[in-house]
């Protein structure tokens, strides 16, 4: 759903899907969310997280992944805007045929994005 201020997207997989490249197919669910809502003009608060627990094909081979992010944009100038943002990721793998650590990690950053004026009309 998108209006003029607000947008959210919502989306579920159940069945095969692969993770971390082609090595590793696993069979379970997936599901996305992501919001983002304007507050005033130069305001923009947005939010995205996503889910995935799945079963692989080897005996007692699994992974599960929850990631959360969220964060605000500041329009400064008309093609100046300031970012923050903070998020949350975690990962289990289970005898899967990729090796990679478990995670529980949070992080935190800030940025600055500047967008070059057009160059039509010249």
């Amino acid at each position: 759903r998108t209006t003029k201020s607000n947008s959210l997207q919502i989306s579920y997989h159940r069945g095969l899907s692969t993770t971390l490249g082609p090595g590793a197919i696993l069979q379970g669910h997936n599901a996305t969310l992501s919001f983002s809502q304007r507050l005033g003009a130069r305001f923009t608060f947005q939010m995205d997280g996503s889910y995935l627990r799945g079963k692989g094909f080897t005996p007692d081979s699994s992974m599960e992944s929850i990631s959360g992010y969220g964060g605000l944009q500041i329009g400064l100038q008309s093609n100046l805007v300031a970012t923050t943002n903070f998020g949350f990721v975690s990962q289990r793998l289970s005898n899967l045929p990729i090796v990679a650590p478990d995670l529980r990690r949070y992080t935190a950053y800030a940025g600055l994005q500047y967008f070059l004026p057009t160059l039509r009309g010249r």
